[in-house]
């Protein structure tokens, strides 16, 4: 009677998934085992040396998305280093932005391939297509050397003949390259480098003309257009016609990872989903309506950094102006950190997380931020997440708590796959 009653208590899928061989194990007593191994199973963790019910972060062996049920939310990673390799096999991204892989050669009008670049990321991008995900070509820098600057992109915007030139540029690329889709990154349309007084003011009409163009191109092949936004009204309103962009891009992304405020400097590189939610008030309120804000994707990080305190300080304050920044770290350093050098957390869902002892602070992310980001992207009806810490997570699984955890955490959140994935330093 007892065993039928523990049955019971857990969901059928669970039980039924369970292999013939693993059922025998019921009639040898081994139903602790048994129950354990078959939700592990289920939840896709590894079952070896980990007790997932326990203390220990369960390691990840198979993670699989559930986009049907979740709505096609996207996880847009960028990638700068073969950890896509360990995000595409557990299926941590949906697209990968890849580049720039080319710089334009204004003498020639065209781009020419930057080989050390393309040579290491080739065979990610392959390996990535081959397991499903969208490999996206990222044009545009801020420099000549990385891409198509953003003097070049108003120049090439500024007329239809150049702008055709430019399309077919781009498209060729993409083909050529057997890429899914284009990622536009001009910074900024309308304020070069965050200028805007030594910007065009015509760029913000010239832009939409670009997309226009640059989206039948890629609509033809059945490809997929993205735009970099700039977080800021002032950025916004000067180089951005939203209302109209809206029907001419796939989809928009904001680096929202990012936060560099002098009155704030606490909260340095890893925003805060308050932040977040500051950052993306100007996109809604030009893309009004409840169906707008699907084409939009928030970004985080897997950036960490370490503060050196100015004094010595039992309990640093949030907010604290006298701090210096120590050094930008991999989120495996705050896991050792917490746990052997005596660091304490400091879980604040609205403003970040925290780890501190009396002289230093790391600022990073973890399980409760993310599930504040996640849930603020479900609730405006956003079209997902853009990722751009494939570099920092941990990929060797140094913290225990599977391959890549930041990645994996908000994958798993955005797309509802049942995975309980505990915070990884608590």
């Amino acid at each position: 009677m007892t065993i039928f009653i523990i049955f019971i208590a857990f969901p059928l899928q669970i039980l039924s998934s369970c292999s013939p061989g693993e059922q025998v194990k019921i009639s040898k007593g081994l139903l602790d085992q048994f129950v354990a191994g078959c939700i592990a199973d289920c939840l896709g963790l590894d079952r070896a040396g980990n007790d997932f019910l326990g203390e220990k972060c369960p390691v990840n062996r198979t993670f699989e998305q559930t986009l049907e049920a979740s709505n096609q939310k996207i996880m847009f990673c960028n990638v700068s280093n073969e950890n896509i390799n360990t995000a595409s096999k557990h299926k941590l991204c949906t697209h990968a932005a890849f580049g720039p892989w080319f710089t334009f050669n204004w003498a020639k009008t065209d781009f020419e391939p930057m080989r050390n670049v393309i040579g290491q990321q080739l065979k990610w991008k392959e390996t990535a297509q081959q397991r499903g995900v969208k490999a996206i070509l990222s044009i545009g820098s801020l420099t000549p050397e990385g891409g198509l600057n953003p003097a070049n992109w108003s120049i090439l915007a500024a007329n239809p003949d150049s702008r055709k030139i430019l399309t077919g540029l781009l498209v060729k690329l993409m083909d050529d390259n057997k890429f899914d889709g284009i990622n536009v990154n001009w910074r900024y349309s309308g304020c070069p480098n965050e200028v805007c007084s030594a910007g065009n003011r015509k760029d913000k009409e010239n832009l939409v003309l670009l997309m226009k163009s640059l989206f039948a191109a890629v609509k033809e092949r059945g490809k997929l257009l993205f735009l970099l936004l700039p977080m800021g009204d002032v950025y916004l309103s000067t180089g951005y016609d939203l209302v109209n962009l809206w029907s001419q891009v796939d989809y928009f992304f904001l680096e929202t990872f990012h936060l560099n405020d002098d009155a704030n400097p606490y909260l340095d590189y890893t925003a805060s989903s308050l932040r977040v939610k500051y950052f993306m008030l100007p996109v809604q309120q030009y893309l009004t309506g409840p169906t707008k804000m699907k084409k939009v994707l928030t970004g985080f990080t897997s950036d960490v950094v370490l503060y050196k305190l100015s004094k010595s300080t039992p309990a640093p304050k949030l907010k604290d102006s006298s701090v210096s920044i120590s050094s930008q770290l991999h989120f495996k350093k705050v896991c050792k950190s917490v746990r052997q050098e005596n660091f304490k957390l400091l879980l604040d869902d609205t403003n970040g997380n925290f780890a501190h002892n009396t002289t230093h602070v790391y600022v990073y992310e973890d399980y409760n931020s993310l599930k504040m980001k996640v849930e603020f992207v479900k609730s405006t009806g956003m079209a997902g997440m853009y990722f751009d810490g494939i570099v920092q997570d941990d990929v060797s699984n140094e913290c225990g708590c599977g391959p890549m955890p930041l990645l994996r955490i908000a994958s798993e959140l955005l797309h509802g796959g049942g995975c309980v994935v505990k915070q990884c330093l608590n």
